[in-house]
């Protein structure tokens, strides 16, 4: 990290990664399927989501789902 400069915030790339996301999903939707029927082309992510929290911001950006929230155990 560089002095003085602050570190970008979970939000600041979870939006990075949709929007780069999504223009590859329009692009193979602009390009239709190969001849084979197949679909060609993709993607990988190497890094992202490192948290629990960052794969689950990821699937409700990218999928709208929500997993349920995990309630904290009863004790008794």
């Amino acid at each position: 990290m560089t002095p003085g400069i602050a570190a970008p915030t979970d939000e600041m790339v979870l939006s990075l990664v949709v929007h780069e996301i999504k223009k590859v999903q329009q692009s193979f939707t602009a390009a239709g399927a190969a001849a084979d029927g197949k679909q060609v082309g993709g993607w990988a992510l190497i890094g992202f989501p490192k948290t629990a929290d960052q794969a689950k911001a990821l699937e409700k950006e990218l999928s709208g789902f929500e997993p349920p929230q995990a309630g904290k155990p009863k004790v008794r």
